[in-house]
């Protein structure tokens, strides 16, 4: 029998050297492969987290006061409903409004709103709206602005627009008004009685409730009841003479001197009612008078200071217009006006949004600010003023005309030329 003989297996080992130089090149390719790929996924997401940032930076509400609606001035006790809150907080110089706000004013407030496209919005006594609308076209920079009117009353005044395709709507019951630039227009709303009145008192506004619609102009104006849409002609204000800001009124006599007011005759008026106020929304007022068959007024009693004056026409049916843009006068008192003055005034800042500009300057404490004959109402305790201008205008050049006044009478006047494109 054979045997079998095992076979031995050997077990060969092959070396090969490698030299410290070409490991750390092997190392250094395999990493840098990783990191390219993980630079490639950081890069997103730093890109991603960049445009959300700019987008909230953006975006309303984010501290962009040129994006957001903004309080110019406000006389009482004036509240706020955010959008995302679930109750009212009282309103200041630093609230920001957006879509879904509502603000509203008590039976002694009023507030002044500026909006970015330019328009302002004058809230009266016992009055609600809500921003339905506060938005721009991040390709065209149209802007939109929407407001309802659910109770009460608004003055609402649009400015030259920047760009043609810009909107300003304002609803209230069941109709709406598509208000064109450089016009004004009174709303007031009734929801007891589901009407509302939109009245032109400047420019132009289309009113729209379903199908039906009208356009209307100066002193036109379009009642929206339940089922339909009546349009009329309304009689104008008349034109206001004197006096008016231009120079002071010199009390001769103090208190004694009779004051004397006076303006133009206004067509199919019969009568007319003047009212006098110390404030520039006739928020306390000091006369109120109707005058038949004439158009001139005296009144006396007046203390030294500044006041405002208005005047409404009456037809023969006892229909009122609106009440005229009211004139400011100064009444000082010749000893007053006989001393010369140091007060100061100093004008910090002139900026500029769309034809509107916001002017920020100093005078002495206590002494009152009127810019483009408007008042500034929100006056610190240190001089210090902040003041939104009325829509300015004209294209190119425009002069702003800042006046400080102390207790004494005493003025300063400065001006500062602006430019429009």
């Amino acid at each position: 029998m054979e045997s079998k003989v095992g076979k031995t297996r050997k077990l060969e080992v092959y070396w090969f050297t490698v030299s410290y130089k070409q490991l750390m090149l092997s190392i250094s390719a395999i990493s840098l492969v990783v990191a390219l790929g993980g630079f490639a996924l950081f890069k997103e997401y730093v890109i991603r987290k960049y445009n959300q940032l700019v987008e909230a930076k953006g975006a309303p509400g984010a501290g962009n006061t040129l994006r957001s609606g903004r309080f110019v001035s406000i006389i009482g006790t004036v509240k706020v409903k955010k959008s995302d809150a679930i109750q009212w907080s009282t309103a200041d110089s630093q609230t920001v409004l957006e879509s879904g706000d509502y603000i509203q004013t008590s039976s002694d407030s009023y507030a002044r709103i500026i909006f970015p496209e330019g328009t302002t919005y004058l809230m009266k006594p016992d009055s609600l709206i809500v921003v339905q609308e506060n938005s721009e076209d991040p390709q065209t920079s149209a802007k939109k602005v929407s407001v309802r009117v659910t109770s009460g009353s608004i003055d609402l005044s649009t400015a030259r627009r920047e760009v043609s395709t810009s909107t300003s709507v304002v609803t209230a019951a069941s109709a709406t008004a598509l208000v064109n630039q450089e016009s004004r227009l009174a709303v007031e709303s009734n929801p007891a009685l589901k009407t509302a009145q939109f009245l032109v008192h400047k420019g132009s506004a289309r009113v729209v409730k379903g199908a039906e619609s009208y356009q209307i102009g100066p002193y036109e104006s379009v009642t929206a009841q339940e089922t339909k849409l009546i349009k009329e002609k309304v009689i104008a204000p008349p034109e206001l003479l004197m006096p008016n800001n231009v120079k002071p009124v010199i009390a001769h006599e103090g208190a004694a001197t009779k004051v004397e007011f006076s303006w133009s005759p206004a067509p199919g008026a019969v009568s007319y009612k003047i009212r006098i106020s110390d404030s520039s929304v006739f928020s306390k007022v000091l006369r109120e008078e109707v005058i038949k068959q004439r158009s001139t007024y005296l009144s006396s009693g007046l203390d030294e200071g500044t006041y405002y004056w208005a005047v409404s026409s009456i037809d023969a049916q006892n229909k009122s217009s609106r009440e005229s843009d009211p004139n400011k006068f100064t009444l000082i008192n010749r000893s007053s006006y006989d001393r010369e003055s140091d007060l100061f005034l100093s004008v910090d800042q002139v900026l500029r949004i769309s034809n509107i500009f916001e002017i920020i300057g100093r005078t002495d404490p206590g002494a009152t600010v009127v810019i483009n004959e408007e008042p500034v109402p929100l006056m610190s305790a240190d001089g210090t003023f902040k003041h939104f201008t009325s829509p300015l205008p004209h294209k190119g050049k425009n002069i702003i005309t800042i006046t400080a006044q102390d207790r004494s009478g005493n003025s300063k006047t400065l001006k500062r030329e602006v430019y429009i494109d």
